[in-house]
């Protein structure tokens, strides 16, 4: 009985990963793969995918069309990337759309 309960607090203290998406249009630029989202779109920008990122989402979704990728999402500043941005990384899925 103590094992639950000290695994239930564990799992409760835990500070959770939160996943996020981004949608837009599958390009390459020089600096790697980049969903661009159309213009009028909440989530107007670019989505920057990870490179280690880039070989799953590439299985599923084709350059030049529109893709959904899930998985962790933050700003390219906190990532190290320069310009107004967010870079998707730990990819959990990637769709056609």
């Amino acid at each position: 009985m103590k094992t639950i309960i000290l695994l239930i607090v564990l799992m409760a203290s835990a500070t959770p990963v939160l996943a996020d998406e981004c949608d837009g249009l599958l390009r390459r630029n020089e600096g790697g793969l980049l969903l661009l989202a159309p213009r009028g779109n909440e989530r107007e920008g670019a989505c920057v995918i990870a490179k280690t990122d880039e070989p799953p989402v590439l299985r599923t979704c084709k350059m030049g069309e529109r893709c959904v990728v899930r998985g962790d999402v933050r700003s390219c500043s906190e990532a190290g990337i320069d310009g107004e941005c967010v870079e998707i990384r730990n990819v959990t899925r990637s769709d056609r759309k």
